[in-house]
């Protein structure tokens, strides 16, 4: 892998795969995946696609994931307990399972109750979106 210095925009950096960082390496194969699969028509089950990354680094993927949906990726489902993760994909398409007590999984388009003024992410810790 070659990366153009920050300083120097002529000179290339070359690294290999075990040189980079957990988190570059999750990177660049989340861009692969959402890039790479063009004409494909895949669907992408992920789970905690956000672990290892900063929230500067996850967001701009989120976007491209968003963006490719539903065009070049036929459905992209993303498992994840990251805030920023969570109140980025829950919103228009996301959907909400949960259990009652030991019975069986149901699945929803909306958490059945939201709080004014408190992000999807903190009704969740707070256990707001049921009771």
């Amino acid at each position: 892998m070659a990366f153009r210095g920050a300083t120097d925009d002529s000179r290339l950096e070359r690294y290999g795969f075990d040189q980079l960082s957990d988190g570059q390496r999750a990177l660049l194969v989340l861009y692969c995946l959402v890039f790479l699969s063009s004409n494909q028509r895949a669907s992408l089950f992920l789970d905690d696609p956000d672990n290892c990354l900063a929230l500067r680094e996850i967001q701009p993927w989120l976007a491209a994931v968003g963006e490719h949906c539903g065009e070049t990726l036929e459905q992209v489902v993303v498992v994840s307990h990251h805030p920023v993760t969570i109140d980025y994909m829950a919103g228009a398409k996301g959907r909400w399972f949960y259990r009652d007590g030991n019975g069986p999984v149901r699945v929803s388009d909306q958490p059945d109750r939201t709080v004014d003024g408190v992000s999807l992410s903190d009704a969740i810790v707070r256990g707001r979106d049921r009771e």
